[in-house]
């Protein structure tokens, strides 16, 4: 992909694989689903595209989990970028899935867009929290390229998405992520996963995005915890060079529910 071009993203996220190769969610395989997922993009998507995988990539963190993502990102033969989430281990996430093809990293400049990846974990917590560092480096960043348009992507969602449960293990300081947002007005959009749903809405300009599990996902507007029935997919990108942003969802066709 040419600098010069438009950037197609691609966004997978909540893949939740595990050391134990027999470990289903709710009748649902994750590593049948991942490869699905993966083989739907390599079949529809640009062979130059991005891809980025946006946390809880493994559900035990466990060093199987994350040599089996590994090989299964190399098939994407696409640059991967990958951040952590919840269940994920930061330390075998830089260890196992950041070499030339796979990066683990705060952002990458590609062409008008400037991509910022955050790292929103809390160790042994569900809920989010960005540190005085990551507000520091997005705040810096964002400075020094006040001349490009950007994407913002993390694990935690920094806004309510109306699901009650959820809702409560969103990111924690979500108010200091709001105030360095509205400093920038060249800010797009923020994507997220964590909620396993598609999710958009705009506030003050810029569009908030959720991205779907790979695997098991769950019902939107629940006030307690609920599993929906949809298939696993995920969300693409279009980052235009004017700024604009084209982006949409894609399920896989769903054969394998229950294998």
């Amino acid at each position: 992909m040419t600098n010069n071009k438009d950037i197609r993203i691609i966004q997978i996220s909540d893949c939740h694989l595990s050391s134990d190769v027999q470990k289903k969610w709710f009748n649902r395989h994750p590593e049948l689903y991942l490869k699905k997922v993966i083989q739907d993009i390599n079949n529809n998507e640009p062979a130059d595209s991005i891809v980025l995988a946006t946390g809880d990539l493994s559900h035990d963190g466990s060093d199987s989990s994350y040599l089996k993502l590994s090989r299964y990102f190399s098939s994407f033969d696409k640059k991967t970028y990958t951040l952590a989430g919840n269940h994920d281990d930061l330390n075998k996430i830089k260890n196992h899935l950041n070499h030339e093809q796979m990066k683990s990293t705060s952002y990458f400049i590609h062409g008008n867009w400037l991509v910022l990846l955050l790292d929103t974990q809390v160790v042994e917590q569900e809920y989010g929290n960005l540190s005085k560092q990551q507000l520091s480096l997005a705040e810096e960043l964002l400075k020094t390229h006040q001349n490009k348009y950007v994407l913002i992507a993390m694990h935690h969602p920094p806004i309510h998405i109306n699901c009650a449960w959820i809702d409560k293990i969103n990111l924690q300081n979500s108010d200091e992520f709001i105030t360095l947002v509205s400093r920038h007005k060249n800010i797009k959009a923020v994507t997220f996963g964590h909620v396993h749903q598609a999710y958009e809405t705009i506030i003050d300009n810029i569009q908030y995005l959720a991205c779907p599990s790979t695997c098991h996902q769950f019902s939107p507007n629940s006030e307690k915890f609920s599993v929906d029935d949809i298939n696993a997919g995920y969300r693409w990108f279009d980052l235009l060079n004017n700024g604009r942003i084209k982006t949409g969802i894609t399920r896989i066709v769903d054969d394998i529910h229950a294998t």
